[in-house]
C-alpha cells in the first residue's frame, strides 16, 4: 500500500500547488484581453513562430 499513499501525497501536493496558482493570478490585476490573445494564438497556429505576444495591462 506504499504506493497508495505516496499517490494520495502526490495529488494532494498537486491540488495544493494548483490552488495556490489560481490565487496567485487571481491577485494579479494584468493581464491581456482574451481576443488580443487569441489572435496571438491563432497567428503561431498558423506558423508566425516569431510573433511577438501582446502585452499585459492593467485590466
Amino acid at each position: 500500500m506504499p504506493n497508495l499513499a505516496r499517490q494520495i501525497d502526490d495529488e494532494a501536493a498537486e491540488s495544493d500547488a494548483l490552488k495556490a496558482a489560481v490565487a496567485k493570478a487571481r491577485a494579479d490585476r494584468r493581464g491581456v484581453p482574451h481576443e488580443q490573445m487569441r489572435e496571438w494564438l491563432l497567428r503561431v497556429a498558423e506558423g508566425e513562430f516569431g510573433a511577438e505576444p501582446p502585452e499585459t495591462r492593467d485590466l
